[in-house]
């Protein structure tokens, strides 16, 4: 079901998704798509959390991975814009809605931020620990950090700058960020 909406998302947005087209695309009646989700905004929940997931995994993967906690930090986050970007340009009707979706799904959005800023915090206080720094000043450094790279990382910031976004660009953010932990 949740393949079948993605696809009604892309051609109608999801004001215009019903699940009796969801149900349809599925080859299933409206009654028995109701079974799994019990309203629209549920299986729209579903799909966004389906998608936080996907890059979740991925991420996390890369940020317990062994090497160095900066070279992890850089991929993480190289990979983390390298996502929504590609997410942005293959499919751009997609990902307005996988916007849209977000703004009406906050609780998910929060949880989603919550572990990829955990995952980040944790490579960076990584870093630090080997430097002298009370955890305090590695909390103050942890938050510069996070808002030296919510350019790449937030995808409604993608979407808006796009024209000027490349993955050039965003190696050089990420570059002085790490830089800048590590001084």
């Amino acid at each position: 079901m949740l393949l079948a909406a993605e696809t009604l998302l892309t051609r109608h947005g999801p004001d215009k998704v019903t699940v009796t087209d969801i149900a349809a695309q599925c080859g299933m009646s409206q009654s028995n798509a109701y079974r799994y989700f019990p309203s629209k905004d549920s299986l729209m929940a579903a799909l966004a959390v389906r998608w936080f997931a996907e890059t979740e995994n991925k991420l996390n993967r890369i940020a317990v991975s062994g090497g160095p906690a900066d070279a992890r930090l850089a991929a993480f986050l190289e990979t983390q814009f390298a996502i929504k970007l590609a997410a942005h340009d293959q499919d751009p009707d997609l990902f307005q809605s996988y916007l849209l979706l977000a703004q009406r799904n906050p609780d998910a959005v929060a949880r989603h931020s919550a572990k990829l800023s955990d995952m980040i915090t944790s490579l960076a206080v990584e870093m630090l620990s080997e430097k002298c720094v009370t955890s305090q000043e590695a909390a103050e450094l942890t938050r510069v950090f996070l808002d030296m790279t919510i350019l790449i990382r937030d995808p409604w910031m993608i979407a808006r700058f796009r024209e000027e976004l490349d993955i050039d660009r965003a190696r050089k953010i990420i570059e002085v960020a790490i830089s800048c932990l590590n001084s």
